[in-house]
């Protein structure tokens, strides 16, 4: 009898591991689906852009998301859009360096999605460790080098 139970138990930790492992690999692809969307449609440059509204535009409900976004990313959507919008920024302020044009801050956060220029900041400083203008400067010596 005790050969039984061990059986058992090991099936049910196998199975129990694979249940997760498809987990897992749902919720991976649920993110990528996500990421190609957002990337694509750039829906995050909308400074109210929404849970709710991303879960209507790709058919998956919104707890799902929510849960991939956490599980397989490690944070959360909100944070997932001002990371997107971070990036989008730094493409904003290199390419204004590289064609020596003049871009005021204000413009770099309306233009890149942020709906207030400290959440810009406080975002900009989380995901690059530079403020806005820190990393200006640097892009800039950067450029100068290159020429």
């Amino acid at each position: 009898m005790k050969t039984v139970d061990v059986n058992i138990r090991e099936n049910v930790a196998i199975n129990s591991s694979m249940d997760e492992y498809i987990a897992m690999e749902q919720l991976s692809q649920c993110c990528e689906t996500i990421l190609k969307f957002l990337c694509d449609e750039k829906r995050y440059l909308n400074p109210i852009y929404s849970l709710w509204e991303l879960s209507r535009e790709v058919g998956i409900s919104a707890r799902l998301i929510s849960n991939s976004i956490n599980k397989v990313l490690g944070q959360n959507f909100f944070e997932l859009l001002n990371r997107l919008r971070v990036e989008e920024a730094q493409r904003i302020l290199i390419n204004s360096v590289q064609h020596s044009r003049f871009i005021c801050i204000e413009d770099i956060y309306a233009k890149s999605g942020f709906g207030s220029r400290s959440a810009f900041y406080m975002s900009f400083k989380k995901y690059t460790g530079f403020t806005p203008r820190q990393y200006m400067k640097m892009c800039e010596e950067e450029n100068m080098n290159i020429i």
